[in-house]
């Protein structure tokens, strides 16, 4: 097989990887940590206030994304919200599932989640592809969710050009997944911040887990496959019945010309604001404007 194109595959797969963890001891990067079990795997996640009767913002964090990538946003937004945020199966510091990666499959995963920590109506955010998952939920569960957060959203048809290459090598992501370093995920990230300082070494160490064991790596290829570079939301967004709230930046490599006026078109009742100088991860390149905006929108949709 020739070597350049394995290369190519790996930076390919590690690029798409920053838009948006599970072998291995290390502690995770967080004071609210907390464990579970969904399905015989063990599921980390953070919660603020589990005792509390605060506003439930419950987040979901995009393809290779975890709970470390929110820390500052979460710090402020927990002096208002009860912010309870999943490491989606796979990463993060949550074990791989028993089962399988696809769109249906997480969307169980979050409805269970959510029942085994007993929260009533709340408002969901989902980030990057994130946004996907939490769209569908939303739409699937108008009761359980009293209002919808979208950061930096991928998953509209005008965006599949960022993943058509990955798509070109499918064939080789098997494989391509081995070659995927620390360093490499990195210098991929670094281009979805506005300053690589705000990238801790539990970030990268987040990113990099799923890659260091076969079961991760069987969790990357096939959302990869199912998801990332197949499920798209277009269809549902005239169904969304909740207030819903757009944020993204200005300097985002992924999000297409035309997204925010596509979705303030389409989802019925929606606000979008576009950050200025902001990158692809809005909630690390500008926290504190991030959660006032959240929890500004939280509490003028609460009853």
């Amino acid at each position: 097989m020739n070597k350049s194109v394995v290369i190519a595959g790996a930076l390919l797969l590690a690029a798409v990887c920053a838009l948006s963890r599970p072998a291995g001891k290390a502690d995770p990067p967080t004071p609210w940590s907390r464990w579970t079990e969904i399905d015989g795997a063990r599921v980390h996640y953070i919660d603020t206030a589990p005792e509390s009767d605060l506003p439930v913002l419950l987040v979901l964090p995009g393809f290779l994304g975890s709970t470390a990538m929110f820390l500052p946003v979460t710090d402020i937004l927990s002096r208002e919200m009860r912010v309870v945020i999943p490491d989606l199966p796979g990463f993060g510091w949550s074990e791989a599932p028993r089962g399988g990666c696809t769109m249906d499959d997480r969307l169980t995963f979050v409805s269970a989640f959510i029942d085994r920590l007993d929260i009533g109506p709340m408002h969901l955010a989902g980030s990057s592809l994130g946004a996907n998952i939490a769209v569908r939920f939303a739409v699937a569960n108008p009761v359980r969710v009293k209002s919808l957060v979208l950061l930096s959203p991928f998953g509209l048809q005008g965006q599949r050009e960022v993943v058509s290459r990955l798509e070109r090598v499918d064939p080789l992501l098997p494989l391509v997944t081995l070659f995927v370093c620390r360093r490499l995920l990195a210098r991929e990230l670094e281009k979805q911040v506005r300053d690589p300082s705000e990238l801790t070494r539990d970030i990268l160490e987040s990113f990099r887990r799923p890659f260091r064991s076969a079961a991760g790596r069987r969790v990357v290829v096939a959302v990869s496959r199912n998801i990332l570079c197949s499920s798209f939301f277009d269809e549902c967004l005239p169904l969304v019945g909740q207030p819903t709230l757009v944020l993204a930046g200005s300097e985002d490599a992924y999000r297409s010309r035309d997204m925010l006026g596509v979705l303030e078109s389409r989802i019925p009742s929606c606000t979008t604001r576009c950050l200025e100088g902001c990158r692809h991860c809005i909630h690390l390149d500008a926290p504190a404007d991030v959660a006032e905006l959240i929890a500004r929108f939280c509490a003028a949709a609460e009853p």
